[in-house]
């Protein structure tokens, strides 16, 4: 039987990604190490030029090849004084100075320490940005563990990556619409008071692994089109008020409706005014009031936080409607329409 050869990869050290330790490395170094890695040769050496690592770097180490190779250089002295290469001329002398166009011979420094991640050869090569690539490679150092997941919050992404937690949360949101790493979404537990923080990996989450805070955003229950919820009236009424009457999910993690559920209730209730509801509607409604009124009784800070915030956006909601009518009564009709 023939044996299947194992496609090449880069295998970088968990400690290259570990937030708080002294061999954790930023976007640049991070790439530019398994740049050289990349390139390394079955003596484990890897023979190149700043030029040539400016050349043939799939992405781009700046605008133009002078400050490119500033950003090489700066970045390979970084990992000389981390341990991490040392740095040769052809005549195997360490050198810490060197010209675009020298011959460097890298060599990587030994490490006995367990643990690391593989990134193969064809991945690395379709990267095209160094923030994707390291939120890969981070998350995929979980893949072999449990379910595959890297369970983080925005703080200790922004320690990964060295920014602040709304940066931090703006990348992660980028690299998930890019589908570089898929999010499941944490439900809350049972305090009421937090919730679980978000999963993340390199492959998709199938229906049953997905949490109810995933499934419900996938629904299109939280306004893709900047209203409450999307244009599907019927079953954003439907899942509105599974929400309302949903007290735990699968998981027997409790379940809560969010600032958007109360508005698109309000939204209802005011709709209705002059009307006799839909039956869709009549038992959105019903669902709504038990519930709001068991959570009023409880008086949680979060039903508080969330409630007021769904008044906030019912009301900036109905003042746009309200423009919107004054608006076209200002307007002139178009005469022409009349006939």
């Amino acid at each position: 039987m023939r044996i299947k050869k194992k496609p090449p990869y880069i295998m970088i050290s968990d400690r290259l990604i570990t937030e708080d330790n002294e061999f954790h490395l930023n976007e640049k170094e991070l790439y530019l190490y398994s740049l050289l890695k990349r390139k390394m040769n079955y003596e484990e050496l890897t023979e190149t030029s700043m030029s040539f690592l400016n050349l043939t770097s799939p992405i781009n180490f700046g605008s133009n090849p002078t400050r490119a190779n500033e950003t090489i250089k700066r970045t390979l002295l970084d990992l000389i004084n981390r341990g991490l290469i040392r740095v040769m001329n052809p005549d195997g002398e360490i050198i810490n100075d060197f010209k675009p166009s020298d011959l460097l011979i890298i060599q990587f420094a030994e490490s006995d320490i367990k643990g690391h991640t593989e990134i193969p050869f064809s991945k690395f090569n379709n990267f095209q940005s160094m923030t994707d690539y390291y939120i890969y490679v981070a998350t995929a150092r979980w893949f072999n563990s449990g379910d595959g997941s890297f369970n983080c919050s925005y703080s200790r992404w922004a320690k990964l990556l060295g920014v602040s937690e709304s940066t931090a949360k703006e990348k992660i949101k980028d690299a998930v619409k890019k589908k570089v790493i898929y999010k499941n979404i944490g439900d809350y537990i049972e305090d009421e008071k937090k919730q679980r923080i978000n999963s993340y990996r390199i492959t998709p989450y199938k229906g049953e692994e997905k949490s109810f805070m995933t499934k419900r955003e996938e629904s299109g229950v939280n306004n893709p089109n900047g209203k409450f919820h999307s244009q599907f009236h019927e079953k954003d009424l439907q899942d509105v008020t599974t929400i309302f009457s949903t007290f735990k999910d699968s998981n027997g993690n409790n379940v809560f409706p969010i600032a958007e559920d109360y508005a698109f209730y309000m939204e209802v209730k005011k709709d209705i005014e002059h009307r006799q509801p839909s039956e869709l509607e009549n038992k959105l409604i019903l669902a709504a009031e038990k519930r709001i009124n068991i959570l009023k009784k409880a008086n949680t800070s979060k039903f508080q936080v969330e409630w007021r915030k769904g008044i906030e956006m019912f009301e900036c909601q109905d003042t746009e409607s309200m423009h919107e009518v004054h608006k076209s009564q200002d307007e002139p009709e178009n005469v022409a329409s009349l006939f």
